[in-house]
């Protein structure tokens, strides 16, 4: 009753197929082509859900720049190594597309097989003696363990979404 009472619920969208792909925040869903999850109960809590999502993935956090690719400089996230920066060719916007569509998947509830690619991947830094990119992958696995959090228990794609609610009127008759 809280999530959805007398208020329309957030959702997140997202068109890996689009020029210039990037999660963004909405309530008009029916409208968008592309995958919707949700639902938030907050703005606050599907900005928070986007976050993880970009943090996890090295996502493009500024469209502006995005939509300068490949020719714009490489912005501040990318300089810090947390961006794959498809802004200034650094990758594809192909590939850009396809991590941004495995994103997609992942926030649509298809998690299992990704942390295991994660886990793996940790194992083989590990092993290799490269603990500075195995910390790194095991904080994008603690920042994926974040949506496992009540807030977020019941988002999932909006084509399975459905919900009932009865509530009792508001007035009553002797």
């Amino acid at each position: 009753a809280k999530l959805l009472s007398w208020k329309p619920a957030w959702f997140i969208h997202v068109d890996p197929d689009e020029p210039y792909p990037h999660f963004e925040r909405m309530r008009d869903v029916l409208a968008a082509p592309g995958r919707c999850v949700g639902p938030f109960e907050t703005a606050r809590s599907a900005e928070k859900f986007i976050e993880i999502v970009q943090d996890a993935f090295d996502l493009c956090r500024d469209i502006q720049c995005l939509r300068r690719s490949p020719g714009a400089a490489r912005c501040a996230y990318g300089q810090m190594g947390r961006c794959l920066s498809p802004c200034d060719g650094s990758v594809s916007m192909d590939q850009y597309r396809l991590v941004v569509a495995q994103a997609a998947e992942f926030a649509a509830g298809l998690r299992a097989q990704r942390v295991e690619e994660f886990k793996a991947r940790m194992q083989s830094e590990a092993r290799e003696l490269k603990f500075e990119r195995a910390a790194a992958t095991k904080a994008r696995m603690e920042r994926l363990a974040e949506l496992e959090a009540p807030a977020y228990r019941h988002v999932a794609p909006v084509r399975e979404f459905s919900f009932l609610m009865i509530q009792p009127s508001g007035s009553r008759r002797r």
